[in-house]
């Protein structure tokens, strides 16, 4: 069963719509708090160590010093922000949340990845409303979000559906479609959010992006459906916390080192080189 559009002769099932618009939704989320965050920071910075008429007329010529240490604050900044989600967000990934997902359905990773999202947003609203709040409270939302995965938890949640949900034949074709989505929300959230900052407020811009992040919310809530992977004999999972832990750290060195046939392992390794200069040369910091 499923919801059945007929257009002339041709038919499509809206069941076959599953986490794709979430990850439209999430990214677009995403790529606009980022932009966003960057002149948020760069303002407050300003505003809390020079005055009005500094922060007004700071790209004049005369301000070069200002200028200068603002920028370095702000990158400063910018770092311990992605530090503040980074590092909380590998170990929630690899020790909980990707077990998690194996264990009882690949849903709630996805809602842990958005509520964590919401928490981001939620923070930045309150230092645009407060904005000589001391700059570690920016940390705050950001530390929330790694612990709830962050930006790895939401795309390994996603693409790990996909990947369960489609049939060898439309595999390829589903994951390009989510992969498209990032793209598309990447460049709409881009190109509008400086628009948007412009003609409105710090304080409009986090608090679209919070109803956007709980919007992404509600429809994994009510539409896309739990898929409960196959059952796995583990017997560390039945053991208390410690051993839960510890049984987890070793399923994850088994499955990075595990002997493969012929050059699977090594084709692996490489692709995850391959991932890892494209980050960094996209959005390194």
């Amino acid at each position: 069963m499923g919801f059945i559009i007929k257009l002339g002769k041709r038919s499509f099932n809206l069941k076959s719509i599953t986490v794709e618009p979430v990850m439209f939704l999430y990214m677009f989320g995403n790529f606009m708090l980022f932009i966003t965050v960057q002149s948020l920071i760069y303002d407050k910075v300003c505003q809390q160590n020079f005055n009005e008429t500094i922060c007004t007329n700071l790209n004049n010529e005369s301000h070069k010093v200002e200028e200068e240490f603002v920028q370095k604050t702000t990158s400063h900044w910018l770092l311990y922000s992605n530090l503040a989600m980074g590092i909380p967000s590998l170990f929630s990934v690899i020790l909980f949340i990707g077990p998690w997902g194996d264990r009882v359905g690949r849903k709630k990773p996805i809602l842990a990845s958005l509520i964590g999202a919401v928490f981001a947003t939620t923070g930045s609203v309150l230092n645009a409303v407060y904005m000589l709040a001391p700059l570690p409270y920016l940390l705050i939302g950001s530390f929330l979000n790694g612990l709830c995965g962050g930006y790895i938890a939401a795309l390994m949640s996603m693409y790990t559906y996909i990947a369960q949900v489609s049939t060898n034949t439309n595999k390829t074709v589903k994951i390009g479609i989510l992969e498209s989505m990032v793209f598309l929300s990447g460049t709409l959230g881009t190109s509008i959010s400086g628009v948007i900052l412009d003609r409105t407020s710090y304080v409009f811009v986090f608090s679209l992006l919070t109803g956007t992040m709980v919007l992404a919310v509600i429809y994994t809530l009510l539409w896309v459906d739990n898929i409960i992977p196959e059952a796995i004999e583990d017997e560390d999972s039945q053991g208390n916390w410690c051993t839960m832990v510890t049984g987890t750290v070793k399923a994850v060195f088994h499955c990075a080192y595990n002997k493969r046939q012929d050059k699977n392992f090594l084709n692996i390794i490489m692709m995850v080189a391959v991932l890892f200069i494209l980050m960094l040369v996209t959005v390194g910091m």
